[in-house]
This record gives C-alpha cells, sequence and structure tokens, in this order.
C-alpha cells in the first residue's frame, strides 16, 4: 500500500493537539504571573509607547490575558479594539471595560453590534493569541482562519506599512518548527514572558 504524505491540514492538527497540552501544563499561578509579565513588557515597548490604535483580545481559557494591559492602555487615552465575529468573517470593535459584551459563535467575549468598529488597516499593534510560535513569525492559530483573513492585505504590501502584527504566548508555546500555507500571514514580533523577540 502506498503510504500517504501528511496534508498541511494534518500536521497543523497534530501540533495543535502538542500545542494544547503543553499550554494546559502551566499552573494557574505561572500562567497568571506570566501574563503579568508579558504586559509588562509589552508596556515598555516602543511599538505600544507609539501607538495609538491597538488591537488585543479578551482570553479563552489558558491563554495570555492581556485584560491589564489593554486597561493600561485605554488610561493612556489609545483606542482598543478587539475581534467581533460574525459569521465567517472577524471585524475589530472598540473595547472598553464597562461596555456590554455577547458570546462569539466560536466562544469569544465581543462588542455588542453597536459598538465602533476599526478597519485592520489602521491598527498599529495587534497582539494576537496563539496556540504555538516559531521565532521566525509562523503562528499557529485555533484553525479558524479568522486573523489570517483579517489581515491577508499583509501577504501583498511590505510589512512596515500594516500593523505590527506581535503574538503573545508562554514561553512553552515555542516550537522550532511548524507547517505555514499560503495564506498564513507571518507575525513581526513574538512577546513571552522570557523577552520580546522580532522575528527573523
Amino acid at each position: 500500500m502506498e503510504q500517504r504524505i501528511p496534508h498541511s491540514s494534518d500536521k497543523k492538527a497534530t501540533a495543535r493537539r502538542q500545542a494544547r497540552a503543553a499550554r494546559q501544563s502551566l499552573d494557574d499561578q505561572t500562567r497568571v504571573q506570566a501574563s503579568a509579565d508579558i504586559c509588562h513588557r509589552v508596556s515598555q515597548h516602543p511599538c505600544f509607547q507609539q501607538a495609538t490604535h491597538i488591537a488585543g483580545y479578551l482570553p479563552l481559557k489558558y491563554e495570555v490575558d492581556l485584560r491589564p494591559l489593554l486597561s493600561l492602555a485605554i488610561t493612556q487615552h489609545k483606542k482598543v479594539w478587539i475581534p467581533r465575529v460574525i459569521d465567517r468573517n472577524m471585524t475589530f470593535a472598540a473595547y472598553h471595560p464597562d461596555h456590554p459584551l455577547t458570546r462569539s459563535a466560536v466562544g469569544t467575549q465581543q462588542p455588542s453590534e453597536d459598538a465602533q468598529t476599526q478597519d485592520a488597516r489602521g491598527i498599529d499593534l495587534a497582539l494576537l493569541p496563539l496556540l504555538a510560535f516559531t521565532r521566525s513569525g509562523i503562528r499557529l492559530g485555533l484553525g479558524g482562519g479568522y486573523y489570517d483573513r483579517a489581515f491577508s492585505f499583509m501577504l501583498q504590501e511590505p510589512a512596515s506599512a500594516g500593523p505590527q502584527l506581535t503574538g503573545t504566548a508562554f514561553a512553552i508555546q515555542e516550537t522550532d518548527t511548524l507547517p505555514r500555507d499560503s495564506w498564513d500571514v507571518p507575525l513581526q514580533h513574538i512577546v513571552t514572558q522570557r523577552g520580546w523577540t522580532t522575528c527573523r
């Protein structure tokens, strides 16, 4: 029988299982402290300090918690946006801790339908969740492709012309290699509790 060569989707499914297990191996105390360290590192970086429009996210279980950083950005009079998913499309809607949120079809908390929206091209710094990453900027997400579709324009334009795409992750989520498809948008930066890395 001819041996089947694994498709990239098979490789990604395997990588996701391994990445989930690694991320879930962190205890709650380690996760909370690492999230705080990541928020601090981002807040001290010029990409954050010089940004007017910042896209973040509200964490699903086991993800880096950026809520303190988003609150800090608001106190510094920056505009903060988080994903809003409708069908297969993701837009960015205005976020404030006091504003009402709804639950999306993928389980994330998101602003209500009447919240102001922002085109992805108008964002200065985009902080993205992930399951795994490489230092070269390959990002493995949950598999819905929402971020890749939202930032697909960056595959045709110079990276310096668009948002600074920055993955936020725990150091344990780093891996040497990951499968990548032609539609996968690479990251420019990665930040973990150990430091900020500009992808090579």
